[in-house]
């Protein structure tokens, strides 16, 4: 029974960190599966590379800080707005704690630019 219990909380565990790449299938910039990057530069580049449907690069602002329970540390929020109006407004979460990490994937709602 013991080994089965140590077996379970070690699934839940591994599935729930923020820092695994799939996020246990969560969006990529929610909470569950902020987009990883290389300290506030790191950050900012991915932000800047982002393309709303328009194709022009949204306006972003930096909200705060978030503790995430599942986390061993705090990720960034900032707020992600289109000119175009879509999408009007998201909020993408940011862990910039992975060093060299640079994000290839854009989140929901946007393309990126190399």
């Amino acid at each position: 029974m013991l080994k089965l219990s140590l077996i379970a909380l070690a699934a839940i565990l591994l599935t729930g960190c923020a820092t695994t790449s799939s996020g246990g299938g969560s969006a990529l910039g929610s909470q569950a599966n902020p987009v990883k990057a290389d300290m506030p530069p790191g950050e900012q580049a991915y932000l800047r590379r982002l393309r709303c449907s328009d194709g022009q690069p949204p306006v972003f602002s930096r909200i705060g800080s978030f503790n995430i329970q599942h986390s061993s540390h705090v990720v960034d929020g900032f707020d992600v707005t289109c000119a175009s109006g879509q999408p009007a407004q998201t909020t993408i979460f940011m862990d910039m704690y992975h060093r060299g990490y640079v994000e290839t994937q854009p989140v929901a709602g946007f393309t990126i630019a190399p």
